[in-house]
């Protein structure tokens, strides 16, 4: 029989804030971080629409240390990956 285990918390990083206590500020005080953005979808399409900002994120602040961060871009072939940031930190948090 294999060993399971489950994680149980919560991780918000959203425009609205980040971790529990940020997030839930932020929703009561309805500080929603939202603004209007102009983005070309093909070469003479442009299209406008919201997005939700997440803003003062820095992966570094959440106990990720520097070599880590550069281990990951060097994955990601030299490039930061948001995606994969955002989900890191959301993992810590929850934990």
């Amino acid at each position: 029989m294999k060993n399971r285990f489950v994680i149980t918390g919560i991780g918000p990083v959203s425009s609205v804030g980040i971790g529990k206590d940020d997030f839930w500020r932020g929703v009561i005080q309805k500080e929603i971080s939202v603004e209007k953005v102009r983005s070309q979808i093909a070469p003479n399409d442009f299209c406008d629409f919201y997005l939700h900002k997440i803003k003062s994120f820095d992966l570094s602040k959440f106990g990720v240390n520097q070599a880590s961060i550069n281990y990951i871009n060097n994955w990601k072939e030299g490039r930061p990956n948001r995606d994969l940031e955002l989900m890191i930190a959301a993992t810590k948090l929850a934990l």
